[in-house]
């Protein structure tokens, strides 16, 4: 096994980053799903309780519509929408994960809220036109339920402060550390670049030295030596913070697939031309050469805009050809039509500058008209028949690159992630983004796992692993319970409070700790996160940095 195998971030293998850091690890990770659980009971209650009220008010609203009546109807509504939310927020489902009596009564509810001049959109009651005299009356029912809270203040600081805290632990190149020495030159010259230019780049516009370093790791993981019986090509799950530019360093990575398109075209792989920082890796994915075809972006309806906008400063606009993929049944008829410029495209000698823009509610709708059988979760199958009902429809076609934007969200084994399951299995390199590492469960990360088709988390060694998952869960088998384990944290945050000290100005206040005593300024429940969240808090607080957020 080589460096590059051996010290990889977001690699197929479960890896530990730091064994001293599992505990903590642990314990975040259980609380977080803790919480979570408490919203979704707090959530089915409320919708439970709304729905039974509703049947009510309802009844009596339409036998009667008087002013009282109809001021309890809405209130009652305000309530089962509050739950419908909350659950929403809490199982990442939307409508679909309500069961069938939420939606019988949001049918209802819906038709008569709309005579009466509202609607819900986006988890938001809005105001539309309206068939009802009385609408101008819901203005002060509805003025305070615009947002709706999953935790309290307190909560949200606390667990938000815990991962910060955790996160100082962590050097900000966490998992390419092997290419923490290699200066932009260096990376530039390995890859056969001149000046730093990629093929269909804007002059103006040049990767960052992380987003340089991380595209070099997404493409060099994607390729195996052929000789090697046990070599495994890896998918990626790009979790960069916030801000850090992961769609940026998406497009690089796509770029340096494009240059050694030309490489392999020019030469072949593995001739002398073949880049040294490849090496003996010369067969992609392990299938061969690299295949001209177009690649697939799926993003939120709400990023489609801003995603081709930001391919539109990295790229020259006649190096690339971009699509959307969106709307009802007849435009994606219109998409995949023999004349269509998707069409022409893979019927261009050179298709892989094709990008499609895919939103997700589409590559739902798509999938549900297919009518397939569910397939099974822990082994992230893909139901047989998808491959020939599917062959007509952009979701069956095959891609370079299938990137999946807001990977965390698709969590739930419904009809968008059997999509994403889809659409992803037919992507020759598969990358997942999330900017919420710290904040994910176990069976979400499982999830995610699935999605890029990374090989211990599909098959019999998926259903393995998630059995695994499930019973230490269901056991409550969480190592933050036990004495050693807190030690570990209480360390733990002995020396984030040090680093700090040397990081910071040096005149702020910090409350010390020591040894295994407990953190001054811990909470009254004695718990360790508390304990570590309060310690953050309090320093955050001296320094006037509210909810400032550290890099991963």
């Amino acid at each position: 096994m080589d460096e590059d195998d051996d010290q990889t971030a977001f690699a197929d293998q479960p890896q530990i980053h730091n064994q001293e850091y599992c505990g903590i690890t642990q314990a975040l990770t259980a609380r977080a799903y803790e919480r979570g659980m408490g919203r979704i009971e707090r959530a089915l209650t409320a919708v439970r309780k709304g729905s039974e009220e509703i049947q009510a008010a309802y009844k009596a609203a339409n036998q009667d519509l008087t002013d009282e009546r109809l001021a309890k109807l809405i209130r009652t509504f305000c309530y089962f929408c509050k739950g419908v939310r909350l659950e929403s927020a809490s199982s990442g489902g939307g409508k679909e994960a309500e069961s069938n009596k939420v939606k019988y009564w949001r049918k209802k509810i819906d038709s008569l809220m709309a005579s009466l001049g509202r609607t819900v959109e986006d988890g938001k009651i809005v105001r539309i036109d309206a068939t009802h005299a009385v609408q101008h009356s819901l203005d002060a029912e509805m003025e305070d339920d615009d947002d709706v809270k999953l935790d309290s203040d307190r909560d949200q600081a606390e667990e938000q402060a815990a991962a910060r805290a955790f996160n100082m632990g962590f050097e900000p190149d966490a998992g390419v550390e092997h290419l923490r020495s290699r200066i932009y030159a260096d990376l530039c010259k390995g890859w056969g670049l001149v000046h730093g230019i990629l093929p269909g780049g804007r002059k103006e516009r040049k990767a960052t030295w992380h987003q340089l370093v991380a595209a070099t790791e997404i493409v060099t993981r994607a390729f195996v030596d052929p000789s090697d019986p046990h070599a495994e090509p890896r998918p990626t799950l790009l979790a960069d913070k916030v801000g850090l530019g992961k769609t940026g360093t998406i497009i690089v990575a796509l770029q340096l697939l494009w240059h050694l398109i030309e490489l392999q075209d020019l030469e072949g792989a593995g001739s002398p031309a073949w880049l040294p920082i490849l090496g003996k890796k010369t067969s992609f994915m392990g299938l061969g050469p690299i295949p001209r075809l177009p690649s697939v972006f799926i993003v939120p309806t709400t990023l489609r805009i801003q995603y081709g906008d930001e391919i539109k400063t990295w790229l020259e606009d006649k190096q690339y050809e971009l699509l959307v993929y969106r709307g009802t049944e007849s435009a994606r008829k219109k998409f995949m039509a023999d004349s269509s410029p998707y069409r022409r495209a893979l019927a261009n000698q050179r298709p892989e500058p094709t990008l499609v823009i895919v939103e997700s509610p589409t590559l739902m709708q798509e999938y549900g008209d297919l009518h397939l059988p569910a397939g099974l979760k822990d082994t992230a199958e893909v139901p047989m028949e998808f491959y020939t009902q599917a062959a007509k429809s952009l979701i069956g076609q095959q891609s370079l690159m299938g990137i999946l934007d807001k990977s965390h969200s698709w969590c739930n084994f419904n009809t968008k992630y059997r999509a994403g399951l889809a659409i992803m299995s037919q992507a020759n390199l598969r990358i997942a983004m999330s900017a919420t590492p710290v904040y994910t469960h176990a069976r979400d990360l499982l999830a995610q796992g699935r999605l890029i088709r990374a090989s211990s988390f599909i098959d019999a060694r998926g259903a393995e692993l998630a059995r695994t998952i499930n019973q230490l869960v269901t056991k409550g088998q969480k190592g933050w319970q036990t004495i050693s384990d807190q030690d570990t944290l209480k360390q733990f945050i002995s020396v984030s409070a040090q680093k700090l000290r040397r990081d910071k100005d040096s005149s702020a206040s910090l409350p010390s700790t020591s040894g295994t005593s407990t953190p001054t300024g811990s909470s009254v429940s004695g718990d360790p996160i508390d304990a570590l969240a309060d310690l953050v808090v309090q320093y955050e607080l001296a320094q006037g940095q509210g909810n400032k957020t550290y890099g991963y």
